[in-house]
């Protein structure tokens, strides 16, 4: 029985996955030709030039319209890999909060080279030491998020933790996560450092990450994969509970 922390994580993913095959099922529609007027008055079926004004003045052919499903799938594409590296490290956060509220944490390996400084001010407005136990793990997941680091993000939480996750499952994950930074700070350009390091990321001609369906697949199931053992980890070490409906 997987934890609440995962069962978040997985009805999360489940809403922006229907939105992959949505969209998938849409572009192979335009693809096909099936979106299309018969005589070719407009760009798309059901169009409407007063609540589409943009597409309504596009040239009607079916380039056009591969080029609208093309930025569509990309857009749709490039924010699934952002919103699962935020249901990610949310998962991580909250697997590292319920750890320290089931007091199951050596203190001393949570904090580990980390300060987390406190005024007296601030525990005492704190008042319990369940809000005192979140604001430790806030500070705390705020520093190893301020590294800008994702594998050390990755590898600090399962040390401090003390999870037992391959190397393998890290380094399958990795990349999927790490293109998240690109897409949000280059709009999807990739540099010469990291197309060396994942040489089985697709760029376009442009050096742009180019966002397909069997790729964003693939990275769903590696993330997923670490997801599930790390979950599965500290199910046994007894850091979280498993989760009751």
């Amino acid at each position: 029985m997987p934890s609440k922390n995962r069962i978040s994580y997985e009805n999360k993913m489940l809403h922006y996955n229907a939105d992959l095959e949505l969209v998938d099922i849409l572009c192979t529609s335009i693809n096909l030709g099936e979106l299309k007027v018969e005589n070719e008055s407009a760009l798309f079926s059901h169009i409407d030039p007063t609540k589409h004004p943009v597409l309504s003045k596009r040239s009607v052919c079916q380039e056009n319209r591969r080029m609208a499903a093309y930025h569509l799938r990309q857009t749709v594409f490039g924010s699934y890999i952002k919103d699962m590296y935020e249901e990610f490290s949310r998962f991580l956060r909250n697997t590292i909060a319920e750890a320290v509220a089931n007091l199951k944490i050596n203190p001393d390996r949570l904090v580990g080279e980390h300060k987390v400084n406190l005024s007296a001010k601030e525990i005492l407005s704190l008042r319990t030491i369940t809000a005192i136990n979140e604001k430790v793990v806030d500070i705390l997941f705020q520093t190893l998020e301020a590294e800008q680091s994702t594998i050390k993000l990755i590898k600090k939480t399962c040390d401090k933790l003390g999870l037992d996750i391959s190397d393998d499952l890290i380094n399958n994950a990795l990349p999927y996560l790490e293109l998240r930074h690109k897409l949000v700070h280059t709009d999807g350009k990739l540099d010469a450092e990291f197309k060396r390091k994942y040489p089985h990321i697709r760029c376009t001609n442009r050096d742009y990450v180019d966002l397909r369906y069997v790729m964003i697949r693939e990275a769903r199931n590696h993330v997923n994969n670490l997801v599930f053992a790390m979950d599965d980890e500290a199910l046994t070490k007894g850091f979280v509970n498993p989760h009751v409906s």
